[in-house]
């Protein structure tokens, strides 16, 4: 099953981004802090599945709710969740969680996408320009995973 999607990494302003995530016809959003790591969870989970894991999930955090991204493996295909929590601080973390939405989709479709929206992303504002916008250092190690670059996260 391979499916249409497209992604977009936008700075919003110092400490702000959002994640723009269109598949088959459904966009979602996430705005997410500098405070947390959200592109770099995010990059190292879909390296994870382009090195072959089974599992894997990304964090995505806005002050004080958030969202994770799980990702479990199965073939050609990956079955994705998205779960909204209200309050990421640890003594709230799944209190109140929410299961937004579930899908499989076609794995290297999704690796795909992410790559493209990186690349998109480096184009638009570079390695520097990234850290001055956003606030913090562009992810260079999680994208030279996902690239190829790198090597396998510790677990």
């Amino acid at each position: 099953m391979t499916a249409s999607q497209e992604m977009e990494w936008v700075l919003a302003g110092a400490g702000w981004a959002r994640w723009r995530w269109s598949l088959e016809g459904e966009t979602h959003q996430f705005g997410v802090s500098y405070t947390g790591q959200a592109l770099e969870t995010l990059l190292d989970a879909t390296a994870d599945l382009r090195l072959g894991a089974r599992f894997t999930y990304a964090t995505l955090e806005s002050e004080p709710e958030g969202w994770r991204v799980f990702f479990a493996a199965a073939g050609e295909e990956v079955f994705v969740q998205v779960v909204q929590y209200p309050y990421m601080q640890d003594e709230f973390r799944w209190n109140d969680a929410v299961l937004l939405w579930a899908k499989r989709i076609d794995m290297r479709s999704f690796i795909e996408a992410v790559r493209g929206m990186m690349d998109d992303l480096l184009a638009k504002h570079g390695r520097d320009g990234y850290a001055r916008e956003f606030g913090k250092p562009f992810p260079a190690d999680q994208y030279e995973r996902l690239t190829g670059e790198g090597g396998h996260r510790e677990s």
